[in-house]
């Protein structure tokens, strides 16, 4: 289950994890890119003073 909603003029995604899944602090975000230069700019801004972990994801400082 998903519900979309505006913030500030930035569209969000909520996942409900179901049952399953305690809720956390942790989130996670789509940044929707042209060019691949785009991304690497991105990542390595988000990925700054982090840890880079498998299949695009980081964990922030």
């Amino acid at each position: 289950m998903t519900v979309e909603f505006r913030l500030e003029g930035l569209e969000f995604v909520a996942l409900n994890g179901g049952p399953h899944f305690k809720f956390t602090e942790a989130i996670s975000f789509v940044v929707n890119c042209k060019t691949q230069a785009e991304v690497d700019k991105f990542w390595t801004k988000l990925s700054a003073g982090g840890k880079e972990v498998q299949c695009g994801w980081l964990k922030d400082k």
